[in-house]
């Protein structure tokens, strides 16, 4: 069966990692006219969850095809996507929340990014796993193409990028 192809170009990328103002940008970019695809998104679609969880098994954990841009168009369409919450998740919710399907994807794909089994050594590895997704931006996105919005910058970076 042929996958669903985006049918305009996605503008922007949202590449920062979870818990660094997701929620406030979300809402600069509705205002913007960019629709996004948030955490909250993907609470409420379980169909995508399914399919969130082939993309961490084969990215992470060696289980599966690994997503290619086409898997990403067609699971996305035409949001801009982030993926927020894990945070919150990790260190508010009851445990007995954390053993829904949600949330426990989450932790599954947090874990895998941040190479590890458990929270105890999450919590150790959290910002160097920080540290190299922004440097892994940094080296391939390209500088004219680039913005690192800092919360608090009003809308004259986002406004003046071309979005």
């Amino acid at each position: 069966m042929d996958k669903p192809k985006r049918n305009k170009p996605a503008k922007v990328l949202h590449l920062s990692m979870p818990r660094t103002g997701s929620v406030s940008m979300m809402a600069a970019y509705n205002i913007l006219g960019l629709t996004t695809y948030h955490g909250f998104d993907f609470i409420v679609r379980p169909d995508d969850q399914v399919e969130w969880e082939n993309a961490i098994d084969a990215k992470f954990y060696g289980k599966g095809r690994l997503f290619e841009r086409e898997d990403f168009d067609a699971l996305l369409g035409e949001f801009l996507s982030d993926f927020p919450m894990v945070w919150v998740m990790l260190n508010l919710l009851d445990p007995y929340v954390m053993r829904a399907r949600p949330a426990t994807l989450i932790v599954k794909m947090e874990y895998g990014m941040s190479n590890c089994s458990d929270r105890e050594s999450f919590e150790i590895n959290a910002r160097e796993t920080y540290r190299n997704h922004y440097e892994m931006v940094r080296r391939k996105v390209p500088k004219e193409r680039l913005l690192e919005y800092k919360l608090g910058s009003a809308w004259d970076p986002l406004c003046g990028s071309g979005v």
